[in-house]
């Protein structure tokens, strides 16, 4: 089971952008917050945002898939 969050936790990720490393912030009530070490401009999404997103992400990469796994076949009928 994973800890609640009643509290900011504030945590400097190994991944750097443009050469600076990204701080990552999780507060109640369900915020993720990302900036760039020592820099103001923070970009501010929801939990229930961040999932969706990435939930379309991969839905979009399985189709993808999927397409370039079906011209494959398609394009190995029409050459037999």
């Amino acid at each position: 089971m994973a800890t609640r969050l009643y509290k900011p936790v504030r945590r400097e990720s190994a991944d750097t952008y443009h050469g600076r490393p990204l701080v990552i912030e999780i507060a109640p009530p369900f915020i993720i917050r990302i900036r760039e070490k020592r820099r103001r401009r923070a970009f501010t999404l929801t939990v229930r945002g961040a999932y969706e997103y990435a939930a379309r992400l991969d839905a979009e990469r399985i189709r993808r898939e999927r397409k370039i796994a079906r011209n494959a076949r398609k394009e190995g009928k029409t050459c037999a």
